[in-house]
């Protein structure tokens, strides 16, 4: 017998023996797993309750993963603070803190800067009272704030600009007894430039776009003018409907803008315009030399009027 056949031999009386023990012992062994898993079961508990108590359990796993899923995008991350700075809002007051983070919206490549103020509680700790997105891929600029006229708080000016120093935005905020107002916001002014006037208003300088010249063709290359001075008044209408502005007169140039902002948020009072200036836009505008004046009239009583005188003058003389 050769080496092939001897190996032919060996696999058959295998299978041989495999297949004999196989009808001997796999119908008791069947039987003991079988025993024992009923033996297990607690009572009272069978094979087709354990199938159906498998599928409730199922079912209600599903539903778990579909009802607790968020809708929507995925939320916004928000980081460590990249900057922070103590404010004073109110005389005699407690200090309040500006936080800046950095924060990436849902669906966004980018970060935006998100502004949170906050104020310290009677029982400790602290609690957000006002937060507002900045401009996308922005640096926080110092806070800074001016006095409310006619009340005990102060405003608050928010800023950032781009990493390119191609534009500023800001947040004008009013804080009085807890209470927080937007007075003014903008987002993306072109080479914006922001200062506090020594009569309590704040100023805002941009790059002014300059017509194009002949020798530019159509005109699709517009460098930038001379800037656009908008100057925002603030005024504070009390319970009792009184206005308080700013001291008088106050001083601008011909070509300038003004840009009335209260803590009634326009709803209570309206403006009306004498001399060099009138009514452009959101604000007036200033286009001709002398005195002028502003009238404001709360909840339409002229009982309740102020007045703010102004002089305009030529550009430069300021």
């Amino acid at each position: 017998m050769n080496e092939r056949e001897l190996d032919a031999k060996l696999r058959q009386a295998r299978g041989e023996a495999e297949r004999f023990f196989a009808r001997r012992l796999r119908p008791s062994l069947e039987e003991g797993v079988y025993r024992r898993i009923r033996t297990d079961i607690p009572r009272g508990l069978r094979p087709g309750l354990l199938y159906r108590a498998g599928a409730v359990t199922a079912v209600l796993l599903l539903l778990a993963l579909v009802l607790l899923k968020p809708p929507g995008p995925a939320p916004a991350g928000v980081g460590n603070p990249v900057a922070q700075q103590p404010v004073v809002l109110e005389e005699q007051g407690p200090v309040h803190w500006i936080n800046f983070f950095r924060v990436s919206q849902p669906d966004s490549r980018g970060e935006s800067l998100l502004a949170v103020l906050w104020a310290p509680q009677s029982g400790g700790g602290w609690q957000p009272v006002y937060s507002s997105l900045l401009a996308v891929d922005g640096d926080p600029l110092p806070v800074s704030t001016l006095e409310l006229p006619g009340s005990q708080g102060r405003l608050v000016v928010i800023s950032s600009r781009d990493q390119r120093e191609e534009y500023l935005s800001y947040r004008l905020v009013g804080y009085e007894a807890g209470r927080v107002l937007s007075y003014h916001e903008k987002d993306y002014v072109p080479r914006g430039e922001l200062a506090v006037a020594q009569q309590g208003f704040l100023v805002e300088r941009r790059a002014a776009p300059r017509a194009p010249s002949p020798a530019e063709g159509n005109g699709s290359h517009c460098q930038q003018g001379p800037s656009a001075v908008t100057n925002l008044i603030p005024y504070y209408v009390d319970e009792g409907g009184q206005i308080t502005l700013p001291p008088e007169p106050l001083l601008l140039e011909v070509g300038q803008y003004l840009v009335l902002v209260g803590n009634d948020e326009g709803s209570r009072v309206e403006a009306f315009a004498r001399g060099g200036i009138s009514p452009f836009q959101d604000g007036f505008y200033a286009y001709a030399l002398g005195d002028a004046s502003l009238i404001l009239i709360a909840d339409g009583d002229p009982r309740r009027t102020a007045q703010l005188s102004i002089k305009v003058l030529e550009p430069g003389m300021e």
